[in-house]
């Protein structure tokens, strides 16, 4: 008889507790961006400039710090942000080249000076063309 009541008492009770509002409500879970290379409180998500030389255009990034540009039909990918270093690769279908950056970002992570390179282009995984140099800014987020 003990353990009958016992054994109910023990469903029961964090249904109850549940619907008088006692237990913590689910909230959502941030990503975690340390397991993902990233270091913690920074956020690459949003609009980003990115202009070399006489070229610019416009990153649309994912919390993560991965999206896509419209230089043919590219691509970004951050592999990591650590001390203001924000790493990553970059691949373009359009003319079958890929490749890595760095970046060097400003403490408010607004700003950062870059450089790219070729790891592929078309068949050729030694290329010897240099990449080059740019830069990165954060853009006003529009609501």
């Amino acid at each position: 008889m003990y353990k009958r009541a016992f054994h109910i008492s023990f469903v029961l009770l964090p249904l109850l507790a549940s619907a008088c509002g006692v237990l913590p409500s689910a909230k959502p879970v941030a990503p975690d961006t340390k397991a993902l290379g990233i270091t913690p409180g920074v956020d690459p998500s949003g609009t980003w400039l990115y202009e070399e030389g006489a070229q610019a255009l416009l990153l649309k990034l994912d919390e993560h710090g991965n999206g896509e540009y419209p230089w043919k039909n590219g691509s970004f990918r951050t592999q990591s942000i650590h001390d203001y270093l924000w790493t990553g690769t970059w691949h373009q279908p359009g003319n079958n080249r890929e490749g890595g950056f760095s970046i060097k970002m400003d403490a408010d992570f607004v700003r950062g000076a870059g450089r790219w390179w070729y790891t592929r282009i078309g068949e050729n995984k030694d290329p010897k063309r240099p990449g080059g140099e740019f830069s990165i800014e954060r853009q006003p987020s529009i609501h």
